[in-house]
């Protein structure tokens, strides 16, 4: 017992230090998070890094490398972002993210480093993100990992996560998101994100448009990094798509995917590709390995089946170029049925935009505030919908309560933080879920 209140007491201070971290803000650049490093005797140099980057598809990208590299017997190392539940879901170690134990010591470790360089430099800070990037670096390098698949938070070119060299980088797509830090048009994003770019590091593209293509091409070209182009690389073809089961070909290569949706197709060939290059002729990752690594892949509120009576999909699109992707394969599923949308969004989102996306196949509209002081107030949405037919519900369960309402399928999307918010009611973990409290400081 006593060893158990002692846990909780530690994790406590460090979600009470994440708290105050994060009211900092958000700060692009590397100055903080390299001194950081340095000062931890700079472990991430003795790891191997697979670097992604994209508006759209990282996560579920590294998802699919992280378990291919998994099912092929290498101990792997999962860095993303946000999470859903509980914080230790951003640092995982062959698929189990953290221990409270050991993520509570390596926070109050840095906490102890960051007031040691406050010594000599009084006005030093970190975010939480910069922190959190110093402890799953830190975990890695104590698990001795073979791999790291690490995701960036936002851009690429000032994320905290850019000052590795990793063996490897990728970019998935680019698209419309986060402009007022990234730049207005695509191209500026584009070479935002081409920053993970490192000198003689191959980088995986996806999907990109031909500005945006041009972008990273011209910043891989300068410092001598081999571009390879997925659509370019391998064959692609979807077999089979429901809400159950996604059945693709690549290169060939039949894969059942443990993710739904058509555009996992692409995730899973930027993934498929990249593991490809990364492993030459000489040492080659198994193609069974990787066929098993899909088809286990584990990636929460991606496209996700809650229920089939009613059918509820959960998906944590939010922004504009997902919330077109999720549209375009509701049709494809399901054709020209309507849904019934359960929608809650960040104030920082172009919501009337992605309201303007979602009405199309709306036949009713329930809205929901995220549970975080980010959070749209959905009386805000109100002239977005047009006349589609609107309530407002203060939580999901106040949600399931009117559910005899509707004939509909449901579609809840528009945030990850709704999206934690409903698989924890549905799934359990609220136990977990109400520690990250203490994370809005």
């Amino acid at each position: 017992m006593n060893d158990s209140f002692a846990e909780e007491n530690l994790y406590r201070q460090a979600l009470n230090f994440l708290g105050q971290a994060r009211k900092v803000g958000m700060k692009l650049g590397l100055q903080n998070v390299q001194r950081l490093a340095m000062e931890m005797g700079n472990p991430h140099e003795n790891l191997n890094f697979i670097h992604i980057a994209g508006t759209n598809g990282k996560g579920s990208t590294a998802a699919f490398i992280a378990s291919a590299l998994q099912a092929s017997g290498l101990k792997t190392g999962l860095f993303s972002s946000p999470h859903l539940v509980t914080i230790r879901e951003r640092i995982q170690v062959n698929g189990k993210p953290i221990t409270k134990i050991q993520f509570s010591r390596w926070v109050l470790e840095i906490q102890g480093k960051i007031q040691k360089i406050r010594q000599l430099k009084e006005d030093f800070t970190c975010t939480f993100f910069e922190i959190m990037a110093i402890a799953a670096i830190l975990e890695f390098s104590r698990s001795k990992v073979d791999w790291v698949v690490w995701e960036t938070g936002l851009g690429g070119r000032l994320d905290a996560t850019n000052f590795v060299i990793p063996r490897l980088s990728v970019i998935t797509n680019i698209d419309y998101d986060h402009t007022q830090f990234l730049g207005e048009t695509l191209e500026e994003i584009a070479a935002e994100k081409a920053g993970i770019i490192k000198e003689g590091v191959p980088v995986v593209v996806g999907n990109l448009s031909h500005g945006a293509l041009e972008v990273v091409k011209k910043c891989a070209a300068r410092v001598g990094a081999p571009v390879v182009e997925v659509f370019r690389s391998v064959s692609l073809k979807s077999i089979k798509l429901d809400y159950k089961e996604h059945w693709v070909e690549i290169a060939g290569f039949p894969f059942c995917l443990g993710l739904t949706g058509y555009h996992q197709l692409e995730n899973a060939a930027c993934a498929f590709v990249s593991l490809k290059l990364l492993f030459s002729k000489e040492d080659p990752l198994d193609i069974k390995s990787i066929q098993q690594g899909f088809r286990a892949v584990d990636w929460p509120g991606r496209f996700q089946l809650l229920w089939e009576k009613p059918l509820c999909i959960v998906d944590g699109a939010h922004n504009v170029g997902a919330v077109v992707q999720l549209v375009a394969n509701w049709e494809k599923i399901f054709g020209d049925e309507p849904y019934h949308l359960v929608f809650g969004v960040l104030k920082d989102k172009n919501f009337a935009l992605m309201a303007d996306v979602l009405k199309r196949k709306a036949q009713e509209v329930t809205l929901i505030k995220p549970p975080t002081v980010r959070g749209l107030e959905p009386q805000k949405l109100f002239p977005f919908f047009g006349d589609v037919k609107l309530r407002v519900c203060s939580c999901w369960s106040d949600f399931k309560l009117s559910l005899d309402r509707t004939s509909l399928p449901i579609l809840v999307t528009g945030s990850l933080y709704l999206i934690g918010h409903v698989l924890v009611e549905e799934c359990g973990g609220k136990e977990e879920y109400r520690w990250n409290e203490l994370l809005d400081g």
